[in-house]
């Protein structure tokens, strides 16, 4: 037999009774069922929530006040009004003079305040918003 057919009989070779062996290791010993490492027994910290609810306390904020707003959106475009309504998943803007949007919320990249408070909204008859003239 050759050497290295020798060192190979002997590296898996069999002993008296049956048992399979790794050098003089039985190999039983080599398939076992691994334990998980201790790092799993640490208490890691629990990842931050994805909503705090800030969101929408800031936007209701700016809402109820009628904070005049400046949103500049993804493309680059920047729209000024107030925002009169949101939810989830959008917000309306209402302008001056213009037509209100609803612009979704994925495509707003900041949103400022353009002044503290907004201006009386008067229209031609000094009629404020809250009242119907008939």
């Amino acid at each position: 037999m050759s050497g290295f057919a020798r060192e190979s009989a002997e590296f898996a070779g069999s002993r008296p009774g049956g048992l399979e062996t790794i050098g003089a290791i039985p190999a039983s010993r080599y398939n076992r069922v691994m334990t998980p490492p201790l790092s799993h027994l640490r208490h890691s910290r629990t990842p931050p929530p994805g909503d705090t609810g800030q969101e929408a306390l800031y936007l209701r904020s700016l809402s109820d006040r009628h904070v005049s707003v400046q949103v500049q959106l993804r493309d680059g475009e920047t729209i000024d009004g107030w925002i009169e309504y949101f939810d989830d998943g959008m917000i309306r803007i209402t302008r001056e003079g213009h037509p209100n949007l609803f612009i979704y919320k994925h495509q707003i990249r900041t949103i400022t305040e353009a002044s503290r408070r907004r201006l009386g909204r008067t229209g031609s008859n000094g009629v404020g918003s809250a009242g119907l003239g008939a």
